[in-house]
């Protein structure tokens, strides 16, 4: 073997390369040749641009690259154009979708260990992948592979508009470029197909099944146009400035990326402009639209063309839509004025049929995420879950402008295997996903959810008294009632009850002192427990008295009786949420964690305010209740008033703490929902007094009684039992016999009666008869007049 030169080096070097470069020019020839595969219709439209590494569009002016954009025409080059410009600068070429092109793209984006090795929560789950593809088999129309060879972009003729977006789907017409490669899915069609109602359906169903949000066109200018400086001094103004001015500023804490801080900007000028060109112009010259925060340096995709403010401000207008289109559905059922306080609640109209509003904003994300990871999904089952999740992490942390803290009680109530699991297992699952980051001397965010039984208030003293602020998850929550209502004073469970009333939003606890100073408790400041359970109507109405409501216990708890049907069984569970929102949860987690840690060193919690129109729809709130406490005759009832408006204002401001923690201000949407889901579970809750299904006084009974009557005469033909169709005679005749009311009151009220549910039933007709809400048919009347020889009753009113 000979001795190797130098100069023998680099000629096989330079062999190399030309080998190297010879084989790149093939595979760049392959690259570009699968070109042809794009279908000629759409080749043929003059609507083309390139693309570097970026995907950024670009366009060639007076011979120069250039950024291009999706809204200039004269940007927009032919398909051959576009292809000998990138082959120049080995990029890419796309096409724009603009309004009326008639071509809809299904975006599938895929993220695997492949192209995301470092970020495994970012991975598209396998059953969301199956999900995906099934709907890209049924379209069945020209597919080809994304240029990192993993996603999916399906073409249709169509045009679904601006469309939805999602983190692993989007669907769009108009005002976007899409980079084309001709990587064509051999499986599927060549040509484009015409499956505009099918592609419809898929966006409709994916967006209700995953939370996507729903893009719309940006409306025309609807407001008084105002100088930009007249805009400036107008925002300056409003009750929420201070969070204007921090964005103003580029100064961003508690948004996990710039981009998220952009939209919080845009919403603000948006408000008070609703003129696109203004708003754009005002963001360019802000500090966080002109400078990039995380580079510290210029921010070229905000200035180079509107394409990007064009998309932040269409996502901003689109979830305002969306939030407008949320409360459009509540029911409030009247203004919130003190005359109307004075109607009679017995003539508020019940709806007519099962109807539920999720939450605006972040929570309603929140409440989906626990939705679409329920066995049995249903939508008020994950709104208590959310609530429930939140004042675990936010009840200490923070406290509205009143001074109160943010815990709840709350309690739901539901059929057996309802699907009532999901609210004990999913919040502390979806914390642990979180993977919340463990910082020095702040305690660990999973110490705030746990699923706890107390054995008395003693017990329970101690746990706050350990650690002032988390929320505890009760299984079966009627079983604890059941033991308390029947505890004799100074039981184990009698004191659980009373101190569960008295921790109820207060300042400090009280210690306790023991012979043994081992067994001592401390005072503690600023407790803060919040109490989820959830039981079913019977055990939660045979255990509730008298006592409890007129006490105050029972109306410290958001009870909320389940009126949506249960859920079809759901195999598709896992991640609904996109990976922004679940990095901003994550946030949240940890900013509530630090936030704790400082009021246990004694610092003062976070304060939410209110907006001007939040404080005022919340004045005119807290009248109403006091109108409807003052009015009020039944003390258990009055007491239900008393603590309505708290809970209202504390899930107000649990709303507003996750819409931005770092400046937490609540906003009238949030007020009218807050209202809107407290005024909607106390019907339904107050609705069992009317009906004497809860209480075991006489007077509960024979509300029972004359209740199980009226519904009796008021069934449909068709409902009517088939043993009592024989008797219709009688209820034609307004008569009600005894026998059907002793059916239809076999409730713990009557069962667990000292003297058996004859007797009690016996003793709440003669209470009936001597209220004159009842009277007896005598029985001479009922056998010669309606051949009938049992007792048998009429109402009086």
């Amino acid at each position: 073997m000979g001795r190797c030169t130098m100069t023998d080096e680099f000629e096989d070097l330079a062999l190399l390369n030309a080998a190297y470069a010879d084989d790149e020019a093939k595979r760049l020839d392959a690259r570009f040749a699968k070109l042809l595969n794009i279908p000629a219709e759409l080749r043929a439209i003059p609507q083309w641009m390139f693309a570097g590494a970026d995907k950024a569009p670009h366009t060639l002016r007076d011979g120069r690259t250039v950024h291009g954009s999706v809204s200039k025409p004269d940007d927009w080059m032919t398909f051959d154009a576009a292809v000998a410009a990138a082959r120049v600068c080995n990029g890419y070429v796309g096409f724009v979708f603009t309004k009326g092109c008639g071509f809809t793209v299904l975006d599938v984006d895929v993220k695997n260990s492949t192209t995301h090795p470092d970020e495994p929560r970012r991975w598209t789950p396998p059953d969301v992948m199956d999900s995906l593809w099934s709907y890209v088999q049924k379209v069945s129309s020209y597919t080809e592979r994304s240029r990192s060879g993993w996603g999916l972009h399906v073409l249709v003729r169509g045009d679904i508009g601006p469309g939805i977006h999602s983190q692993f789907l989007e669907v769009y017409s108009q005002d976007r470029f899409m980079i084309c490669t001709g990587n064509r899915l051999q499986e599927l069609p060549e040509a484009i197909e015409d499956r505009d109602d099918e592609v419809k359906r898929i966006a409709e169903e994916y967006r209700k099944r995953t939370g996507a949000l729903k893009l719309v066109d940006l409306p025309p200018c609807t407001v008084e146009r105002r100088t930009d400086s007249e805009v400036m001094d107008w925002l300056r103004s409003w009750s929420n400035a201070a969070q204007f001015e921090r964005l103003w500023a580029g100064d961003i804490p508690g948004y996990p990326s710039q981009s998220e801080a952009d939209a919080a900007l845009m919403n603000f000028l948006w408000k008070a402009t609703e003129d696109k060109e203004q708003v754009f112009r005002l963001f360019r010259e802000s500090k966080l639209g002109g400078w990039d925060i995380r580079r510290s340096s210029p921010r070229f995709k905000a200035h180079r063309n509107d394409d990007y403010l064009n998309r932040t401000l269409t996502f901003v207008v689109s979830k305002l839509v969306e939030e407008a289109e949320t409360l459009a559905k509540i029911q409030i059922g009247k203004s919130l004025t003190y005359e109307a306080a004075q109607a009679d609640r017995a003539a508020e109209p019940a709806p007519s049929e099962p109807m539920f509003c999720p939450p605006p904003g972040r929570t309603g994300r929140l409440m989906h995420e626990f939705y679409c990871n329920s066995k049995r999904p249903n939508p008020e089952v994950a709104t208590m879950g959310a609530f429930g999740w939140l004042a675990g992490l936010c009840g200490r942390a923070c406290e509205t402008y009143t001074g109160a803290d943010l815990a709840l009680y709350l309690l739901l109530v539901a059929k057996s295997r309802f699907g009532k699991d999901a609210l004990h297992d999913f919040p502390e699952q979806f914390l642990q996903s979180l993977k919340v980051p463990v910082i020095p001397g702040v305690p660990l965010a999973s110490t705030r959810l746990r699923s706890l039984n107390f054995s008395s208030g003693t017990a329970l003293l101690r746990e706050v008294a350990k650690d002032p602020g988390f929320c505890v998850f009760v299984r079966e929550f009627g079983v604890t009632l059941e033991a308390m209502a029947t505890a004799r004073p100074g039981d184990a469970m009698a004191s659980l009850r009373g101190e569960i009333t008295t921790l109820y939003n207060i300042k400090k606890m009280g210690g306790k002192a023991y012979a043994d100073r081992a067994d001592n408790i401390p005072e503690t400041t600023r407790p803060a427990l919040s109490i989820i359970g959830e039981t079913t109507p019977g055990r939660f109405e045979g255990a509730l008295t008298r006592n409890m409501m007129e006490e105050g216990f029972m109306a410290r708890f958001l009870c909320r009786y389940v009126t949506t049907p249960r859920g079809d069984e759901n195999n598709w569970r896992g991640n609904a949420m996109p990976q922004e929102d679940r990095d901003y949860f994550t946030s949240l987690a940890a900013h509530m964690m630090e936030l704790n840690a400082r009021v246990t060193r004694g610092e003062q919690p976070q304060k939410v305010i209110a907006d001007a129109e939040a404080e005022a729809a919340l004045r005119e709130h807290l009248k109403l209740c006091d109108a409807k406490y003052n009015e009020e005759q039944d003390s258990g009832i009055a007491a239900i008033w008393g603590d309505t408006h708290l809970k209202v204002l504390k899930l107000t401001a649990l709303q507003a703490v996750v819409e931005y923690y770092g400046f937490p201000i609540m906003t009238l949407p949030q007020v009218q929902w807050s209202i809107w889901f407290v005024h909607e579970s106390n019907r339904l809750f107050l609705e069992k007094f009317d009906t004497g299904d809860i209480g075991q006084g006489d007077a509960d009974r024979e509300k029972k009684v004359i209740h199980v009557c009226h519904k009796y005469l008021n069934l449909d033909d068709k409902d009517v039992p088939q043993q009592f169709r024989k008797l219709e005679h009688l209820r034609k005749a307004g008569i009600i016999p005894k026998s059907y009311i002793r059916q239809n009151t076999r409730t713990d009220a009557f069962t667990k009666h000292r003297s058996g549910d004859k007797a009690a039933l016996d003793i709440a007709i003669k209470v009936a008869i001597e209220n004159q809400s009842l009277m007896e048919i005598p029985k001479l009347t009922l056998s010669s007049e309606f051949k009938y020889d049992g007792p048998a009753f009429r109402l009086t009113a």
